[in-house]
């Protein structure tokens, strides 16, 4: 449907208004969820980050001493042992920026973040009178894009931060709340279906009675 169409046919409707409720409340999850997940993976980072810190400042301590007297006689372990832990510790980096902790972390900041706006946005808009919203064509072709911008941009939430998320909704089951598909698995498409006009005919009008009264003799009849 081109921008053209969409500005001549979409009016303000309580099904367009749900749609916006449903897709604020959808955003809104995904702002959790994103937020979670970058605890989640920063805490992922953070391990493998401390241990190379620490490590490393150990190994360079020990080869800074491996020439010393205290450490002379037992020159081979030591360069046995700073050679695994460097091992250890090249391991270590290896792998944090094979899954790359520090970008995924600000990755998750930065979609949580975009993810709020879109809910406050729609938020303000919905809780306006009709006559003070924004134009719902214009409204519907932002949201579109911006939720489609965002879910291209948003990196993969973590299974864990997924199934946190679907505990906390269990407290929430009894209201009717939009739900992230990321957390809802498949959901169902609601079809617009255009009601009938139901016209109601008036019976038709049948000609006035005809009365006639008969006079006494002499007398013409008379209608009435």
């Amino acid at each position: 449907m081109s921008d053209q169409a969409i500005s001549a046919s979409v009016s303000w409707t309580t099904t367009l208004e749900t749609y916006f409720a449903r897709t604020a409340e959808k955003a809104h999850g995904l702002s959790m969820m994103h937020k979670d997940a970058e605890g989640f993976v920063g805490t992922q980072r953070t391990s493998v980050d401390i241990p190379v810190i620490v490590l490393s400042g150990v190994t360079g301590f020990v080869s800074a001493l491996s020439s010393s007297p205290l450490l002379s006689a037992n020159q081979g372990v030591v360069s046995v042992a700073l050679g695994c832990v460097s091992l250890f510790v090249g391991i270590l980096n290896t792998t944090g920026s094979y899954y790359q902790f520090a970008k995924r972390t600000e990755g998750h900041r930065i979609s949580a973040i975009q993810w709020g706006k879109l809910f406050r946005f729609l938020n303000v808009e919905m809780s306006l009178p009709r006559d003070e919203r924004m134009n719902p064509q214009d409204l519907l072709k932002m949201t579109k894009e911006t939720y489609d911008r965002l879910q291209e941009i948003s990196p993969l939430l973590p299974e864990q931060v997924v199934e946190k998320f679907k505990d906390k909704l269990a407290k929430y089951k009894d209201m009717d709340i939009g739900v992230p598909d990321e957390a809802n698995g498949l959901e169902r498409v609601t079809v617009y279906v255009e009601t009938p006009e139901m016209s109601i005919k008036s019976p038709p009008i049948s000609p006035p009675a005809t009365l006639t009264l008969r006079l006494p003799e002499k007398a013409t009849a008379v209608s009435i």
